[in-house]
């Protein structure tokens, strides 16, 4: 059952994500008195992150060196703590969010050649339409469907001047 997403209500979301800071050990981000002040803006980061295709195991990466060049990203490694707290509790519900959709496909791109072959075989020419408004995740899909020949049949539709859903993920690099 998909959980989040445009127009949809988030009570299975907040109820997740207060089981897992109920159940987690925080200092920066379940202040005293008010445990889920940071509930809402944890959503919407995690939310960020999987649009931009950033698994925990990724942050985990990205926090790896942003340590080793002398940063203190405690905040940042509260969050992971919280982000995969809710990967897991999504998986102990059977539940995945809106963005999951897309990094499932990704996930099964990555490591199925014979689905992302027998797809790029049934799918000769793609056209990614409102390209604008398309985030890391989306494009990386696109990458993937596109990746058997060197000159794919891809045509992209777009307009960098109507980038305007920067807060869903979109961003003017999907253009490069």
């Amino acid at each position: 059952r998909i959980i989040g997403g445009a127009g949809a209500l988030p009570v299975d979301q907040i109820r997740l994500m207060k089981e897992v800071i109920d159940g987690s050990r925080l200092k920066f981000l379940k202040p005293y008195g008010a445990p889920y002040y940071y509930l809402h803006p944890a959503l919407e980061a995690i939310d960020r992150l999987k649009k931009d295709n950033i698994s925990p195991a990724s942050l985990t990466k990205l926090l790896r060196r942003e340590s080793q060049v002398g940063r203190g990203p405690e905040r940042q490694r509260e969050l992971l703590r919280l982000y995969r707290g809710y990967e897991a509790a999504l998986a102990v519900a059977r539940l995945y969010d809106f963005n999951d959709m897309v990094l499932e496909v990704i996930r099964a791109l990555e490591t199925e050649s014979d689905f992302r072959l027998m797809l790029q075989e049934e799918h000769h020419y793609l056209l990614a339409d409102e390209h604008q408004d398309a985030n890391q995740g989306q494009n990386e899909l696109l990458r993937l469907l596109s990746s058997y020949h060197d000159r794919p049949n891809l045509f992209i539709v777009g307009d960098a001047k109507q980038a305007i859903f920067q807060f869903q993920g979109a961003s003017l690099d999907n253009f490069n």
